[in-house]
């Protein structure tokens, strides 16, 4: 009779020990999953190319749909002084872009974030836009994760103006400026700092 219980005992707390294991092991896959995956709900990364009419956010992609930008500043980063980075402007949007090089000297321009400056580009179903209204953009981004004040404040360095913003796919970030009248006068999708 006590071995029984001494082997239902021992069961028991195999059983609890597995059903914590068990459980550690589902939080942390499901946490993981859940930072290496992360999913907009308003707009998907290529809905917001999509409304820019290209494929994919590059250098070489941009300049095949607009041609050559209006103009090229080239500057270093006050903050970090390692850091170059080369700003393109079009007519209706400017692009950040960071310079990088391969082993073999080549430079690259590493897209940062597009900065939507014209009422003529609308995003979503919502066609949220420069001259929509903070509510309009609160509804339509009312399921997407909003960005925390010291991540704004983080994201100010490349968009100064930035008085609000949420995740989008993979950690990339849309963020808003708005005007004295709470309308949207400017908007940056950003990628990932990761």
């Amino acid at each position: 009779m006590k071995n029984k219980k001494k082997l239902f005992l021992i069961l028991g707390i195999v059983c609890v020990v597995c059903t914590i294991i068990s459980v550690a092991i589902a939080y942390f896959l499901s946490d993981c999953r859940s930072y290496c995956d992360k999913k907009a709900f308003y707009l998907s990364t290529s809905g917001y190319a999509a409304e820019l009419g290209i494929e994919e956010f590059s250098a070489e992609t941009i300049a095949s749909v607009y041609g050559n930008p209006i103009s090229t500043d080239r500057y270093q980063d006050a903050e970090y002084p390692n850091r170059v980075l080369v700003k393109h402007s079009y007519p209706l949007f400017d692009v950040l872009y960071l310079v990088t090089s391969g082993l073999d000297g080549v430079e690259r321009l590493r897209f940062l974030q597009v900065v939507v400056l014209s009422s003529d580009i609308h995003f979503g179903v919502l066609n949220i836009g420069v001259g929509s209204s903070r509510t309009l953009v609160r509804a339509g981004y009312m399921f997407d994760e909003k960005l925390t004040r010291d991540e704004i404040a983080y994201e100010s360095r490349d968009f100064p103006g930035a008085k609000e913003g949420f995740y989008g796919d993979h950690w990339w970030r849309v963020l808003f400026s708005y005007d004295n009248a709470g309308k949207v006068d400017s908007i940056a999708y950003t990628i990932s700092p990761n």
